[in-house]
């Protein structure tokens, strides 16, 4: 069994190996945004008929299939490369916190009952696919970006704009400019943002729970963005008492409601990478003496 500092390192490192998970995913958010511009320039405007550098072509049943069929193509491609790799970044995520509550606390739990649990609650079956009614799959619906495309274009066709401003205009509706997402990020900067570390959380808290552990290590690291409320915890010791307190904390600035605030979930408020792992009492008590009065 690890000593009780080395259970505070093995926790900061499950927390960087999951900001790192967080950074890659950013990544392949940025490049799946790219594919789908490609995709659509290629797969539809490209197939739009001009006339001296402005398109011609009409709103009509054929132009919306094509529009149609080329969407469908990002989704067969792109998108299903993309949830593909969040489902596999969140078999790790589970796999960390079974390998880090394994080897810190003496109790054992049967880590396929806490996977099933986590994917009945996130609507992922264990073939790996989405419920279709589940939580994932609402997360992961691009309707609303289709929806977006096809009033952009077709405004454009009707309007028989140029052609390169089209694809320009495109281009920047979808994957955005400096300082400004597209559509594309600002649909899936929840995943970037928030769920992977509200994701480890819970499952730290299904550990808890199973385990009876009722103190926790807040940690994450600091970087310059840091919040005041973030710096003044971090890698610390607290117990669950006291986190129930945390939404009277005056620096507790990046939420939306202090009554429907929850310090399990919600952390530091939106975009908190810091992570909450949970820790026998015995170690508590060695890293925070005055727990143990």
């Amino acid at each position: 069994m690890p000593t009780p500092k080395e259970i505070q390192r093995l926790s900061y490192e499950k927390a960087v190996k999951l900001e790192r998970l967080i950074d890659a995913l950013e990544k392949r958010i940025s490049t799946s945004s790219s594919e789908l511009t490609k995709i659509m320039l290629k797969q539809f405007v490209n197939k739009l008929n001009t006339q001296q550098g402005r398109i011609i072509s009409e709103f009509n049943k054929q132009t919306l299939t094509l529009f149609n069929e080329a969407f469908k193509r990002y989704q067969n491609t792109t998108k299903n490369n993309l949830v593909n790799s969040i489902i596999e970044d969140i078999d790790n995520i589970l796999e960390d916190n079974h390998k880090f509550y394994r080897s810190t606390v003496e109790k054992a739990v049967d880590k396929s009952d806490i996977k099933k649990l986590i994917n009945r609650r996130l609507g992922i079956n264990d073939n790996g696919s989405l419920v279709r009614e589940g939580y994932m799959n609402g997360l992961l619906d691009d309707t609303a970006i289709r929806s977006e495309i096809q009033k952009h274009v077709f405004r454009e066709i009707f309007k028989q704009s140029g052609f390169e401003s089209f694809k320009e205009s495109l281009k920047i509706l979808i994957e955005g400019e400096t300082e400004k997402f597209g559509l594309f990020q600002k649909h899936y900067k929840t995943f970037s943002y928030d769920a992977y570390a509200q994701l480890n959380s819970f499952t730290s808290a299904t550990y808890a729970q199973k385990l009876g552990l009722s103190h926790f290590i807040y940690n994450g690291g600091l970087i310059k963005t840091s919040r005041e409320f973030c710096k003044k915890r971090n890698a610390e010791v607290f117990s669950t008492q006291e986190a129930e307190k945390w939404k009277d904390d005056p620096t507790l600035e990046a939420i939306d409601n202090r009554e429907t605030y929850n310090w399990l979930i919600d952390r530091g408020g939106y975009n908190c990478r810091h992570t909450i792992d949970f820790i026998a009492d015995e170690v508590a008590f060695v890293l925070r003496p005055e727990l143990k009065k």
